[in-house]
């Protein structure tokens, strides 16, 4: 069984996600994956310098991530062409993960922008306000309006809301939030 985790940025998507591992289930971060599809010797490396140049290399000659932010987050345009890059070797290695036998879990940022919620089983929503999201968001660096400018670019958490199978409200405390997925893994049958 292959189940999404997915919600606005600053939801606390990771953090379902670490909780998770510390279960013992498989939990695979797309956005983590996506950084080692960035790597010199990867799959993605080139198609990058390809479309946005050698600028948004670092001294070492890897993809500097930053930079590519900076560049895709000021330019709709560019953040496109970065999504039809990264979305489809994304989907491709979902699809083809073997799941067979056990669940595993996908922490999937974009899941329905990039309409790749038709690979999973099921669809897990992170919710959180968003002034709670914009406020975690700043503690972790993120300036109020880089915040603002990553928000704009995703679904209206209500439309994520109505096409998820389930959703965890993450506007209280930590240990709320680890009820909230046990009472989650409960109603699927303790699924392993």
């Amino acid at each position: 069984m292959k189940i999404a985790i997915t919600g606005s940025i600053g939801s606390g998507k990771s953090l379902v996600g670490s909780y998770l591992r510390s279960l013992g289930y498989t939990v695979i971060d797309t956005d983590t994956l996506v950084h080692e599809f960035y790597g010199s010797s990867n799959i993605l490396y080139q198609a990058v310098v390809d479309v946005f140049g050698l600028d948004v290399l670092d001294d070492a000659g890897e993809i500097d991530r930053k930079k590519l932010g900076q560049r895709v987050f000021s330019d709709a345009l560019a953040l496109n062409d970065l999504e039809s890059i990264v979305h489809p070797a994304v989907a491709d290695y979902i699809q083809t993960y073997n799941a067979e036998g056990v669940t595993v879990f996908f922490e999937v940022p974009m899941l329905f922008e990039s309409e790749m919620d038709e690979y999973f089983d099921s669809v897990l929503m992170i919710d959180v306000d968003e002034d709670l999201s914009l406020e975690r968001l700043v503690l972790r660096g993120t300036s109020r309006g880089d915040a603002l400018s990553r928000l704009k670019h995703q679904m209206d958490p209500k439309l994520k809301i109505e096409k998820s199978s389930a959703v965890i409200h993450n506007n209280s405390s930590i240990d709320d939030l680890y009820r909230n997925i046990d009472a989650y893994l409960e109603e699927l049958g303790g699924v392993a």
